[in-house]
Formats: C-alpha cells, structure tokens, sequence
C-alpha cells in the first residue's frame, strides 16, 4: 500500500517554493534541445533492449549454453541474487562516485556476463547469470538519479516521464529481437552478441556525459538543478 507512504511522509510544497510555468517551461525546452537529455533518453532505451531480451530468454539462454532444463532454471535463480546485491551496491556508489562511470562499469559488467554465457560453459554459467542480475532494475534507479542532476525538479516529473518512455519502448523490443532472431537462427549466438553490442552502446554513452557541476546545460539553462 504504497499511498500510505505518500500521505504520510510527503507534504505539500510551499506554493512560494514551487518553480513558476515560465521557468519549467525553459528548464523542459532547454533539456528536449540538449545532447545530454537524448544521450541519456536513447542509451538507456539499448540497455533497456539487451535488458528486457535477456530477462525473458534468461532460461532458454542457459539451455542453449548446454544445461539441461532443471539445472538452468536453478541457474536462472542466481539472476535474482544478482539484483538483490546490484541494487544496494550501485546505489552505495553513486552516492561515492560520478554515477555515468559507475553505470558505464555496470553495463560492461552485464555484458562480460553474456560472453561468459557463450565461452563459459555450464561451469560459468552462475557466475554469468549473476553479472547479468547485478545492473538489473538499477537501469530505472540510474534514470531517477541522472535526470535530476542534470535538470533539477522544475520539470523533473515530465522529463523523467519522457526519458523512462523510451526506455519502457526498449524494454518491449527486446524479447522480440531475440526471439526473432531464435527463430531465423535456431540458437541464441547472435542475439547474445546483439545483446553484447547494445550493452557496450549504453555504457559508452554513458562516458561521453559531462560531470554534473561542468555541465553548461546545468549552469546556463538550469540553475535549480541539484548541487553535486
């Protein structure tokens, strides 16, 4: 009952403190023009991609890796300690480190979870499902996070909207990507290397963004936005 949590712990904002039409307005114009927003908006729409992919393969893809089914749905399970532990551990470091390099860090660690997948074998295969697990759901943590260093709050909601749109578009080709090209190939090899590709897409965009307190977006157009 999430409601009881936002009647209790929130309160209405000062209508004195609250950011004028005008102001959100500019804030929302300036950020839909910028390469920082769309960096974010499509790099993390091909994580959203590889993400989603291999979720719903995840033990069909240990299958094609040569376990036998029992042993790669137990396998599978190992995904979701990996979330456990990714969620609180990315969040400790971006409170510590600059949060595009640790998002970088984390896809590149998905990725060589997928290439354990088709080198490893059946031995690597927990270790890989693992890795895999460890970035997911932190994609969702990342945006919140990145979207209001970079904009601040006036139209966060809006472009927080806009930015997990194309991420949910993302989430919903990925599993048809892969099973498509399943069935044009009759394995798995190919989608693992599409799947590799959008993941180093999505860290390597998450390198060409500028620190938060150098950002001229943040100190021309966004003087609200949160300090580093």
């Amino acid at each position: 009952m999430p409601w009881l949590f936002v009647i209790t712990a929130f309160r209405n904002t000062p209508v004195e403190a609250r950011p004028k039409p005008a102001q959100r307005r500019a804030v929302l114009t300036g950020a839909l023009t910028s390469r920082i927003f769309w960096t974010i908006a499509l790099g993390f729409a091909a994580i959203a991609i590889a993400v989603s992919a291999l979720v719903v393969h995840m033990v069909p893809l240990l299958r094609d890796a040569g376990l036998p089914p029992l042993q790669a749905a137990t396998v599978a399970s190992f995904t979701g300690f990996g979330v456990l532990l990714g969620r609180l551990v990315i969040g400790w470091l971006i409170d510590r480190f600059f949060a595009p390099h640790v998002a970088a860090i984390v896809f590149t660690l998905t990725a060589v979870g997928c290439l354990l997948l088709v080198y490893g074998g059946p031995l690597a295969a927990p270790f890989a499902a693992f890795l895999i697990g460890f970035s997911l759901g932190a994609e969702v943590d990342l945006i919140s996070y990145l979207t209001a260093r970079y904009f601040g709050m006036s139209a966060y909601g809006v472009l927080y909207a806009l930015i997990y749109a194309c991420f949910i578009v993302g989430a919903s080709i990925g599993p048809v990507l892969a099973g498509s090209i399943f069935d044009m190939t009759g394995n798995y090899s190919l989608a693992i290397w599409t799947v590799i590709g959008l993941l180093l897409t999505g860290a390597g965009a998450a390198l060409t963004l500028p620190r938060f307190e150098a950002s001229p977006v943040k100190l021309n157009l966004f003087p609200d936005a949160i300090e580093s």
